[in-house]
Formats: structure tokens, C-alpha cells, sequence
């Protein structure tokens, strides 16, 4: 039995430098915030406001121009509050957004899901929104970014 292999040239990015530049809301304890999606942490998350209701977004400037090739996307460990369907935009100017697509997530899974983006989009803003859950706010672990 042969297969053949198959290089995977795609890495995440750092995301030592991003920021959290727009959202729908936030709860104020320290491990709550929407900056919280980029931290690099699964301890802390998002968490929007307990009156907010859907959707909810959260905007994030990666400071430069990046080729996507997937996004990996983290419910809070052991919580399954996230959402059930989110949408992704990516822009160069945080002005006129690319829709990338409308996607399911599994909110029973701790492991981080992958979401490709067969059209390898370059931008340097990505927007995450939710669309619907199972309560009225939303519950984040982390975002990541994966490119070539």
C-alpha cells in the first residue's frame, strides 16, 4: 500500500503583535475581554456582555498584510457556549470587508477546528462575527491565523 505524501507549507502566525480593534461587547473581568481571542491562552476567552445578544463580532488588526490559507477557531475548554455558525471578512483597510464565507462550529469539541480558505485571501484585518448559539452571548477560547 503507497501514498503519497503531501507538504503542508501553511504555519500559524505570530500573534505577538495583533490587536483587538473593534467588538460588539465584552464582559470587564480580566479574562473576559475580546482581546482575549488573540492571547494565545485557552484559560482566558471572550465573553460578550450577559444582556448582549447575536450576533457578536470582534475585529483584529494583524499590522500587516497576510496571505490566509485557515483560520483555527477554540470554544473555552470544557464550555460549550460558543457559537454554533459564525462568519469570517477579511480587509486591507477595515473599511470594505471580503465576505470569506458563512461556517459551522461543533461547540462539544475542546480541539481547535479548521476552517480553509481555498481563495488565500492577502489582508491585514479579519473579522470574526457569530451568528447564533445556544444563549445570547457568546463565549470565545481563541482565534488563530494560518498562512504560507
Amino acid at each position: 500500500f503507497y501514498t503519497d505524501y503531501i507538504v503542508n507549507a501553511q504555519s500559524q502566525y505570530d500573534k505577538s503583535t495583533w490587536k483587538v480593534i473593534d467588538f460588539s461587547s465584552e464582559r470587564s473581568p480580566a479574562n473576559d475581554l475580546a482581546a482575549d481571542v488573540i492571547d494565545g491562552s485557552l484559560t482566558n476567552r471572550w465573553v460578550s456582555a450577559a444582556d448582549s445578544q447575536y450576533p457578536h463580532f470582534v475585529t483584529v488588526d494583524m499590522k500587516k498584510q497576510l496571505t490566509i490559507t485557515s483560520f483555527e477557531v477554540f470554544r473555552m475548554t470544557g464550555n460549550n457556549q460558543m457559537c454554533d455558525t459564525f462568519q469570517l471578512f477579511v480587509s486591507n483597510d477595515a473599511a470594505n470587508w471580503t465576505d470569506l464565507g458563512v461556517f459551522s462550529f461543533n461547540r462539544d469539541i475542546d480541539d481547535g477546528q479548521f476552517y480553509d480558505i481555498p481563495s488565500h485571501p492577502k489582508a491585514q484585518y479579519f473579522k470574526f462575527v457569530g451568528l447564533a448559539g445556544p444563549v445570547n452571548f457568546i463565549l470565545v477560547g481563541e482565534i488563530s491565523v494560518y498562512g504560507l
